[in-house]
């Protein structure tokens, strides 16, 4: 009978102690997925978290909003080939016409400096004014460099009177400046240089 209570006893106390190895290695495996899912959510948080970093760092050299200098998109101006070339541009050389006095003082320029006439500039002064011959004329503008040319300007200062602004530009790149009193005349409902009076240079 004692040899049975004990032998009983010894069988409880293993069942026991099985029992609770048993309890434990069941609380230990769910425990340990538990803590592997938490590390394998946080590297996946730390992964996305560098992903958006990135993009906004991305993004944001692509912003509209950011200062642009208006150097890198202005167009670069390229300097004229020569002085006349400018003149040209700026101020070119109209035929004129004898239909009004601006016009009429167009004309006897462009005569001088693009025709080189001296027969087609006295031909614009009015008949029986004192004035230099064609041929006269025709020397002055043999002494002008072939090539140039020239920048007019005419204000209205009286009834008939103008001032003449005038800029030569010689092939060489030198410029000379005239101002001129020019007085106009209509004849036979045509109008005509009156008279040329230098004021200064």
């Amino acid at each position: 009978m004692t040899w049975k209570k004990t032998a009983s006893a010894a069988r409880s106390s293993r069942v026991l102690s099985a029992t609770g190895g048993t309890a434990q290695a069941g609380v230990a495996g769910p425990r340990g997925r538990r803590i592997g899912f938490l590390v394998l959510t946080a590297l996946v948080v730390a992964v996305l978290a560098a992903l958006v970093i990135v993009v906004v760092s991305f993004l944001s050299r692509l912003s509209p909003n950011d200062p642009v200098s208006l150097d890198s998109v202005a167009p670069t101006a390229r300097p004229s080939s020569s002085p006349a070339t400018a003149a040209q541009a700026e101020c070119p050389a109209e035929q004129g016409h004898q239909a009004s006095a601006e016009g009429v003082i167009a004309a006897f320029e462009h005569a001088y400096y693009v025709q080189r006439s001296g027969a087609a500039v006295r031909a614009l002064v009015a008949p029986g004014v004192p004035f230099n011959s064609a041929e006269a004329v025709q020397r002055g503008i043999d002494s002008v460099p072939a090539g140039t040319t020239y920048c007019l300007t005419v204000t209205g200062v009286a009834p008939d009177t103008y001032s003449i602004g005038l800029t030569e530009y010689a092939p060489g790149g030198e410029e000379k400046q005239y101002l001129q009193k020019v007085t106009t005349a209509v004849v036979d409902g045509r109008v005509f240089i009156a008279s040329v009076e230098s004021v200064g240079k």
